[in-house]
């Protein structure tokens, strides 16, 4: 009996070996910045396996960090739908000189964060940064959330 013990240990002890470590699910946040009025910030981070943390900063239904869930196929359609604008590495269109003359300075607008496999790709965007030339990105970024649960948090 000892004998058996021991084996079936020694067993035991090469398959957790063996394991590797599972990679960390995609994980994407979306964080709303400050316009000259009344715009939502916020911030809501997402991760694939269905965790999300809103953070509710100003004028919104809810402020503070409250925990929720998200299904799988809420998941992939947020994901869907920034993936296009998905830099590799980092993009930046917030400042007055990635935007010539064609800049607001009252506008709003969002940073999104993807992290997977240890790196994040992040895009910055103010929607005053040439509105025009930019207008279906700043669109499509805007109505992301939309595939979210939210609207506890926030007015829609």
């Amino acid at each position: 009996m000892r004998r058996f013990c021991v084996v079936m240990m020694g067993l035991a002890l090469a398959s957790c070996a063996s394991l590797q470590k599972r990679p960390d699910p995609l994980s994407i946040t979306y964080e709303t910045t400050p316009c000259f009025g009344s715009c939502a910030v916020y911030r809501v981070g997402v991760n694939g396996d269905g965790i999300a943390v809103w953070e509710g900063k100003d004028h919104v239904k809810v402020e503070g960090q409250r925990m929720f869930v998200v299904s799988l196929a809420e998941f992939e359609r947020f994901r869907a739908a920034l993936a296009p604008y998905r830099p590799e590495g980092s993009r930046s269109m917030a400042a007055p000189e990635e935007c010539g003359n064609r800049w607001m300075t009252d506008a709003p607008g969002v940073i999104v964060s993807w992290t997977e496999g240890g790196e994040t790709d992040q895009l910055r965007v103010n929607y005053g940064c040439d509105l025009e030339m930019n207008r279906a990105m700043f669109q499509a970024l805007a109505d992301a959330p939309d595939v979210l649960p939210l609207d506890i948090y926030l007015d829609r």
